[in-house]
């Protein structure tokens, strides 16, 4: 085998290690993400506030929404 040839092979080898080490990673990741969000994101599974369905409502996202609008339009003359 020629030095070429062999360098070839070597390059190859040295290619295909690199794209399965890219694709382990990216194996793992998702992984991690899936259980992540299965599992609701929370370090403590019995805290009050994990899981899914426990987070803020919508309801509670607007007024709090409402709050800081109410808040910023007060401390401005003319906004009202």
């Amino acid at each position: 085998m020629s030095l070429l040839a062999l360098s070839n092979v070597l390059d190859a080898a040295l290619s295909i290690a690199v794209a399965a080490a890219a694709v382990i990673w990216l194996g793992v990741r998702a992984v991690r993400t899936l259980a992540r969000k299965r599992a609701g994101g929370c370090a403590c599974p019995s805290a009050p506030t994990c899981g899914a369905g426990k987070g803020p409502s919508a309801s509670d996202l607007r007024a709090a929404a409402a709050r800081a609008t109410d808040r910023l339009n007060r401390g401005t003359p003319g906004r009202r």
